[in-house]
């Protein structure tokens, strides 16, 4: 399952604010302080290429621009994954500078939304909830974060960031994972192990209990991961130093292999709203 590879080829990439919690439904976590990791030598080295890359053809600066809100504006993000891993529900939660006039004009250029204020947030759900592509959801909070699903499962999140929510477990397993520039997490769920055990590059991971990743960025990206197993299954546990150029290579073999390779830019052919190709949510 390549997404979940990636997800963990890119744990070798950012000093963090505490991570934000995570509906109870999440498998897999990556939390990152884009804010920190701008400031090293090898962000710079590796950020274009990557962000590149994973945009292929679309002009994501302009897609970014037009949703209201710039790279480097993001001062941290949080993504979750949950569902079928070979196709995810995805959460997303980003601190940082948004324009909400600007958000809720693109959002609005791009499907119907019932756009309501709440407890200091702006709130876009979708009238077309189960539409193929899946139509975003967006919640704007007062102070700079941003909460972004698909499929209808904004409401989980915004309940997960209720005071009196249950911390989820693989969120405890960020927080537990210390301070670090990126952190990843991962529940031995029946669709994670399922996912590894049908991807030969990670079937030797099939007998997951946990996974927690965490890299610091210095002259080197370095690593230490945690893997806790079970079902006879080694336990593995140890740190590991990449080079900048690795990592991108790393990625950029990923993403070629998954199809998702590509110049920013090129006369792009998909949805996204990039302003180069067809509105992102159009049939």
């Amino acid at each position: 399952m390549r997404s979940l590879t990636t997800v963990l080829v890119l744990a070798a990439a950012a000093r963090a604010a505490p991570p934000e919690n995570l509906p109870s439904d999440t498998c897999v976590a990556v939390h990152l302080d884009l804010a920190a990791l701008a400031k090293t030598k090898v962000y710079e080295q590796i950020a274009e290429p990557l962000i590149a890359a994973a945009a292929g053809p679309c002009d994501y600066k302009a897609f970014c621009e037009s949703a209201g809100f710039k790279i480097e504006d993001v001062e941290s993000v949080t993504l979750g994954l949950c569902g079928d891993l070979d196709d995810p529900d995805v959460y997303m939660l980003a601190r940082g500078k948004f324009d909400a006039a600007k958000v809720e004009a693109f959002l609005t250029g791009i499907g119907e939304y019932a756009v309501t204020k709440r407890d200091g947030m702006t709130v876009f759900l979708s009238k077309s909830v189960g539409s193929i592509p899946a139509d975003p959801e967006i919640a704007i909070v007062e102070g700079g974060l941003l909460l972004g699903t698909a499929r209808g499962s904004l409401e989980k999140m915004l309940a997960a960031r209720k005071p009196d929510a249950t911390e989820s477990e693989v969120s405890k397993l960020l927080r537990g994972a210390g301070e670090a520039h990126l952190s990843c997490a991962v529940l031995g769920t029946a669709a994670v192990r399922k996912s590894m055990a049908e991807d030969p590059e990670m079937a030797l991971f099939s007998g997951v209990k946990s996974i927690v990743m965490t890299a610091n960025v210095r002259d080197k990206v370095e690593i230490s991961y945690d893997f806790k197993a079970e079902g006879g299954v080694e336990s593995l546990k140890g740190t590991a130093t990449l080079t900048s150029e690795t990592i991108v290579a790393m990625v950029l073999d990923e993403m070629a292999a998954d199809g998702g390779s590509g110049e920013a830019g090129e006369g792009c052919d998909e949805p996204c709203g990039c302003g180069e190709g067809e509105p992102f949510g159009d049939d």
